[in-house]
């Protein structure tokens, strides 16, 4: 099917359909800045910031810090409620700092 020159420059979707894909586009872009900022976590994270995380970046802060810092004590079943435990604690501290004091 051949394409006449006033339907080759016509725009494509409806109004409605490009707004849909402006805040599905929207969406998933401040989506990814959530899971950026989780992954932001190091070991120079503020345990108050890292208490507000959720348990899944807990987790992966404290896996990958620990890696970084070579404790493995931490990533145990009883070395990592610990972490928690002294960041509830000490606001204040850095998650390295604690993942230190746990070796």
């Amino acid at each position: 099917m051949r394409v006449g020159p006033d339907r080759a420059n016509a725009r494509v979707g409806t109004p409605l359909g490009r707004i849909c894909m402006h805040i599905v586009t929207w969406v998933c872009v401040l989506a990814s800045m959530g899971g950026c900022a989780a992954m932001q976590m190091n070991a120079d994270t503020k345990c108050s910031e890292f208490m507000k995380a959720s348990k899944s970046a807990r987790d992966d802060a404290v896996t990958r810090v620990a890696a970084e810092r070579g404790n493995g004590v931490v990533t145990t079943p009883l070395g990592r409620p610990n972490v928690e435990y002294l960041c509830a604690q000490q606001p204040d501290w850095t998650l390295g700092h604690v993942i230190d004091l746990s070796k």
